[in-house]
């Protein structure tokens, strides 16, 4: 991908973080965002489908950061210690965009990763796998979107995770 190609779409992204900051998603149009971006909505459907399109690559793209950041953070022996860290540093960002996510790209996509990773290579069925790697997005959801938490759920799921793998 050429540069201008990504500066526009950092642009419609930083847009799309902006806007959710100060509105619901629903209540977001194409045209605020290409007016924040300084693009005309010409440019913005050459680079996505429509603001539902925009919304799920920002999550994929998000997630896929975190995942990178885990797999070469210096807390590769404890990959969860990482995340946690991670999603902790970046809970707004993660919020807003949980907030936004009406078709539950989050879920999946952090749901399909986790059925591949050792967590699942851990469990001694597939379905025991499914409930764990749920079980793990859940938590992270309620600790994403509670204004509230400070984390003890995050530490009371590496304890668990931690007990699931020497069973």
């Amino acid at each position: 991908m050429d540069r201008r190609k990504r500066k526009t779409q950092a642009a419609i992204t930083q847009a799309l973080l902006s806007q959710l900051q100060k509105s619901d998603f629903p209540t977001i149009t194409v045209s605020q965002l290409c007016e924040l971006a300084d693009i005309n909505r010409g440019t913005f459907y050459l680079n996505y489908l429509d603001k539902f399109d925009l919304l799920e690559r920002v999550i994929q793209t998000e997630i896929d950061t975190l995942i990178t950041y885990c797999q070469t953070s210096e807390e590769t022996s404890q990959p969860l210690t990482a995340t946690f860290a991670y999603l902790t540093e970046h809970k707004n960002r993660f919020s807003l965009l949980l907030k936004a996510d009406t078709q539950d790209v989050f879920s999946s996509y952090l749901v399909r990763y986790l059925l591949k990773s050792e967590l699942a290579n851990a469990s001694s069925s597939q379905t025991e796998a499914i409930f764990i790697a749920n079980g793990v997005v859940g938590v992270l959801k309620n600790f994403l979107l509670n204004p509230k938490s400070n984390g003890k759920e995050l530490i009371e799921l590496e304890v668990f995770i931690a007990k699931f793998k020497k069973v």
